[in-house]
């Protein structure tokens, strides 16, 4: 058979003329522009390829030095289609083009780079067909383990970024061919690629590499946790999250504190940035094999110099783990205080992996609850019913497969390490990742019941953090509890926006909790002002905020004050809440992710985490108004300042309790304080006292706690 092709090939470029469509012999650019457009079109496609075939023995042959990226492209789709068809002629027409560029000198070290993984694949390929799946797994193990030695000398971002693609690619293939541990190392590689090019890139375009890739590090977290590489897989959890605001974090480090301890270090710094950003440039511009070579030995040499400050920087105290991959170590440090448990969506799974305080891992997860599957889930939530009809759904579509895996990681150590003294725990921090970080998880908080009687005997509560870093940043250099009872309370804004109605239940909300304070600064109306906010936020150990919130995908979410609001860009900004306790942001939607990046964690809660405040309670919807300032005040009755419940236990105590909270109860708490009474009637009348007004989810679930 391969015969008769090489026959035929000899055939077809004896009887070619030299007319070819002008996209087939342009930039390479142009060429992967019109393919892209013809992807979704098999036919048109296939009369894609066949138009490149006719180019390629006619032009590009005459060059192939300037077409060696054109011959790469048609090899590669060739590859491409040996991996989805298993045709051996499919693989021969790739072996057959890349031969007109394998002793080809390159024109450029990405070119170089490009070919090299062209290379790759094809030998891979080859590997499968001489022998098989296994033979093909070997080989990937083989390749991978050799370029994640190499990665750190890519030259270039694109290079990085076509290592990355590649490797999903090679992944993928492994995957089909039920090769979990070569799929392992393929997806390790690529999201280690991944990572090595957002630190590359210019600023602004870091958060595409963000949007581009999300979905690798949890396939590849996946399938580390399906081979049993568990602590791998919850380190690569972590390093995906929160990548844009380290950056920002590390950044400012930079600039407010290494610049007052060790200016010379800092400026030393910047300058062999600039030196090696400059140099990479360079090397893809470089034109002919001694330019190129220079340029390489230039870029090296630029890196291996910033690497040496960099090293002089982590020497700085603070200042250990700055531009660094997070391990796990850093993670166990960070449950000092409960578990952490990772909780994330695949291509593949969802997957959860309980961290315990001695280091020790246990995780699990569930077919054919994909990201795929909870994308169409969030998409109903979006166009369809409000959260006060979707959400009962929610639960019955989630809890008999998701709250049992929780409850099934989450109590293990329990059946596993039965003691005298029982449990040492009470509370798990939850790291939730992807489409599950829009989910109110800790509606299905774990319940141990009594084996006699039946009864709850505890109920574990949930909070959340938007990383594990994160936790580590916040828990130095906050004082462990708010006694020193200094409040900060703005209330119902004024004047609002258009569309935005009076809160009546904001203001009493303030003065209840006002009423467990030491000192409190109650602002309310035109007095709750963007200005009073930044002129009196240092200077208090608990933020409270009870107002309108924004979310939009243009300016991203905010607090409605009214002369302005205050924005995510403002948090960022912001480096003076390192002595809060807690911020209650009682507003809608304060917890909701950003939908295109919902690792990063870019909500105000985990904003005001980020400018140094210990913990936040935030909404993760719209939230009605009597049920807010209810939940809240219970909070600080059970909390009293870190003289009660800790905050997990509280909130959790408090959204339970305004779940079973009857109209006969409110009536009664009417009469018990008249203040709440105006509110109340607008729920009670013709309602049965047995009633539970607030039983469905819509109204309780909202509150979360992040922080710890």
């Amino acid at each position: 058979m391969l015969a008769e092709l090489r026959a035929n090939y000899s055939r077809h470029v004896a009887n070619l003329d030299d007319k070819s469509p002008a996209w087939t012999t342009g930039e390479i650019a142009t060429l992967t522009g019109q393919i892209t457009r013809c992807s979704e079109n098999p036919r048109a496609l296939a009369d894609a390829v066949a138009e490149m075939d006719r180019a390629a023995l006619t032009v590009w042959r005459s060059d192939p030095v300037r077409y060696a990226e054109h011959y790469g492209l048609l090899a590669d789709y060739y590859c491409g289609e040996y991996g989805r068809l298993c045709e051996s002629e499919k693989l021969e027409a790739a072996l057959l083009w890349y031969r007109h560029i394998e002793h080809v000198e390159p024109n450029s070290a990405l070119i170089a780079g490009r070919i090299r993984l062209l290379k790759t694949s094809l030998e891979l390929a080859t590997a499968h067909r001489a022998g098989g799946s296994d033979a093909m797994a070997t080989k990937l193990k083989s390749v991978c383990a050799t370029l994640r030695e190499e990665i750190q000398g890519f030259p270039a971002p694109a290079l990085l970024a076509d290592l990355a693609i590649n490797a999903n690619k090679w992944g993928k293939a492994a995957v089909s061919n039920k090769k979990w541990s070569a799929a392992a190392d393929a997806y390790d590689l690529g999201a280690r690629a991944a990572d090595q090019l957002y630190r590359t890139v210019p600023l602004h375009e870091r958060p595409m590499v963000v949007a581009v890739y999300r979905r690798l590090h949890a396939d590849t977290a996946s399938v580390l946790l399906r081979v049993g590489r568990i602590a791998e897989a919850a380190v690569t959890v972590e390093a995906s999250r929160q990548l844009q605001v380290r950056f920002w974090q590390s950044g400012a480090d930079m600039r407010d504190r290494l610049r007052e301890q060790n200016q010379e270090l800092y400026f030393r710094f910047l300058t062999d940035q600039t030196a090696w950003e400059h140099a990479a440039s360079a090397s893809m511009r470089a034109r002919g094999t001694a330019a190129v070579t220079h340029a390489v030995e230039s870029l090296k040499a630029t890196q291996l110099q910033l690497v040496r400050t960099l090293e002089e920087v982590r020497k700085v105290s603070g200042f250990e783990r700055i531009y660094t991959r997070p391990s796990l170590a850093e993670i166990t440090e960070a449950t000092s205080e409960r578990p952490i448990l990772y909780l994330w969506t695949s291509s593949f799974d969802t997957a959860l992996i309980l961290v315990m305080p001695d280091g020790s891992l246990n995780g699990a997860y569930i077919d054919g609850m994909t990201i795929d599957y909870l994308d169409r889930v969030m998409a109903r939530w979006a166009t369809g019913p409000s959260p006060h009809e979707f959400l009962p759904h929610l639960a019955a579509l989630l809890e008999q497969n998701l709250a049992k895996a929780i409850y099934d990681v989450i109590t293990r150590p329990l059946r596993e390490q039965v003691d005298s003294d029982g449990w040492r725990w009470e509370s798990v921090t939850i790291v939730a990742s992807g489409p599950l970080s829009f989910f109110p998880l800790h509606a299905w908080e774990p319940c141990l019941v009594d084996e006699n009687t039946g009864e709850i005997t505890t109920i574990l509560p949930l909070s959340y953090a938007p990383s594990a870093r994160q936790l580590n940043r916040i828990r130095p250099h906050s004082p462990d509890s708010g006694r020193n009872r200094r409040l900060l309370s703005l209330a119902d804004p004024e004047p609002r926006r258009v569309g935005l109605n009076p809160l009546p239940c904001a203001r009493l909300e303030s003065a209840l909790i006002a009423e467990t304070a030491g000192e409190s600064l109650l602002l309310s109306g035109v007095q709750a002002s963007r200005e009073a906010f930044f002129a009196n936020v240092a200077t208090h150990d608990v933020i409270h905020f009870a107002g309108h919130a924004h979310v939009s995908g243009e300016a991203g979410a905010q607090l409605e004050f009214g002369d302005a609001a205050v924005t995510i860009d403002d948090m960022i900004r912001c480096r003076s809440l390192e002595h809060v306790r807690l911020v209650v942001l009682n507003a809608c939607s304060t917890g909701q992710q950003d939908r295109l990046t919902p690792e990063e964690s870019i909500d105000l809660g985990s904003m005001f985490l980020a400018a140094g405040a210990r913990a936040a309670v935030i909404n993760l919807w719209p939230v009605d108004d009597l049920a807010a300032a209810l939940v809240v005040s219970r909070l600080f009755q059970l909390w009293q300042w870190g003289d009660g419940l800790d905050l997990t236990a509280a909130l959790s105590a408090a959204r339970l309790w305004l779940r079973e909270l009857s109209v006969g109860d409110l009536l009664d708490m009417a009469d018990r304080d008249p203040r709440w009474r105006p509110a109340i009637q607008r729920y009670a009348p013709a309602t049965a006292r047995t009633v539970r007004r607030f039983a469905n989810p819509y109204y309780w679930s909202a509150f979360a706690l992040t922080g710890t």
